[in-house]
Parts: C-alpha cells; structure tokens; sequence
C-alpha cells in the first residue's frame, strides 16, 4: 500500500513522525512538491501494481480482486490522510484542491475503473450475474452490492460513475430481457399477459432491493410498467 511505501522511505519513522515530517516540508513552503509527489506516487502505485494486478486476474475472481484492491486502497488512503492532515488544511484546501483522500479515490477511478479492460470485464461482469440470477441461477448478490457502493463512492456519492459504468448498460439489457420475455408469454396462450408482468416486475423489485439502490429499481420498475402498456391489448 501507498502509505506503507512512504513509511518504507522513511524507516524508523511512525504515523505520527510522519505526520511532523509532512507538517515541516508544508511550512517551509514545500506544499506543491508534496501534493504533487504524492500524485504521482499513487498514480504509479495505482499503475504499476494494482492495475496490473487486477489485469493479470480479469479471467479468474476477479470481483473478489477488485474488492481486495479497493479495501486496500481506502485503508491506505485513510492512513495517509491521518498522516498529511495538516499539508489537506494548509495548502490543498486553500487552494482548492482535492483532499488526499478525495485524491485517492479520483486516481483510482481514472486509473483502475476506467481503464478500458478493467471497465469492459467489470460492466459484463455485473450484467452477466444479474441475468443468470433472472434464469434461476443462485449468485453472490453482496459481491454485486460491494462493487455498486464502490460505483457511488468514486462518484463521490453522486451517481454518475454508477450511471456511467452500470445503470445505463442495465437498463438497456434489461429492456432487451424482457422484450424477449414477453415473446415468449404472447405465444403462450394459457398466459395472462398482464398478470405475468406484474409477477416478474414483484420479481424484479424484491429481487433489485437486495443488492441495487432505490433509484435503478425504480427505473426497472417503470420500464416493465412501460413494456406491458406497449403490449396490452
């Protein structure tokens, strides 16, 4: 971890010696070369290691990879923001830059989340366990859930990351579910078309509450609803 690598450099030293080291190199008006030391120091981190890490693993648990990352990550980040605390309060925010920890969590975003492979192998990923659950398959639903608050939490508790990389895919594949779906209840003729949308839309929601936020099980809810007026005769 990055916060364990500043320690390396600096042998000997504890979070607290740190923290004083960090305050030292801030007052003597060293500030830009720290923050952006520490840019690039995660940046490579992020890179080099982690990055390659997870490619090395996209065919094989790799939700499982990604969530031990992440952990990783946060908990370094923290570490790191206890150690240069002062260098956040006198000279990031002043000048209206990112916090360390908001720092972090950008880098990974930009260099792990979306990074081509990593976002592609993540996307099919979620899609394709969400679709084996809708045929009857058993999955792990908190793997879902832990990478959907990764999603909000890179997005800063906005959801435009978990728009971007999930709910749009979803959506759309979702529609394309149930538009074969209701093929499939139209040929059948012992079916009550509308009676078997209201089953799968109960399906859905109960199924959505588990492991998605509110919002994306309320745009579901609403596509089916729309599905079955467009097919309602």
């Amino acid at each position: 971890m990055v916060a364990l690598e500043l320690q390396k450099d600096n042998p000997g030293l504890s979070h607290e010696e740190l923290y004083h080291k960090a305050y030292e190199v801030v007052m003597n008006k060293h500030g830009f070369r720290m923050y952006n030391g520490l840019r690039e120091l995660l940046t490579d981190h992020l890179k080099q290691k982690v990055r390659e890490e997870l490619l090395s693993n996209l065919n094989r648990n790799f939700r499982s990879k990604l969530n031990e990352v992440w952990i990783e990550h946060k908990t370094s980040m923290r570490m790191l923001s206890d150690m240069l605390g002062y260098m956040d309060r006198s000279y990031a925010e002043p000048r209206g830059l990112e916090s360390v920890y908001i720092l972090g969590l950008q880098l990974f975003r930009y260099e792990i989340i979306e990074f081509e492979d990593i976002k592609q192998k993540l996307r099919q990923n979620l899609l394709d366990l969400i679709e084996a659950e809708r045929l009857g398959k058993s999955i792990n639903e908190l793997e879902i859930k832990n990478v959907c608050t990764m999603l909000h939490t890179l997005g800063k508790n906005t959801r435009y990351v978990y728009e971007q990389i999930f709910e749009e895919p979803f959506l759309a594949q979702t529609e394309k579910f149930y538009e074969r779906k209701v093929g499939m209840i139209l040929e059948d003729k012992t079916c009550d078309f509308e009676q078997e949308m209201k089953l799968h839309i109960e399906k859905e929601s109960a199924r959505l509450t588990k492991y998605l936020d509110k919002e994306t099980e309320q745009k579901v809810v609403k596509l089916l609803e729309e599905i079955i007026k467009k097919y309602k005769t």
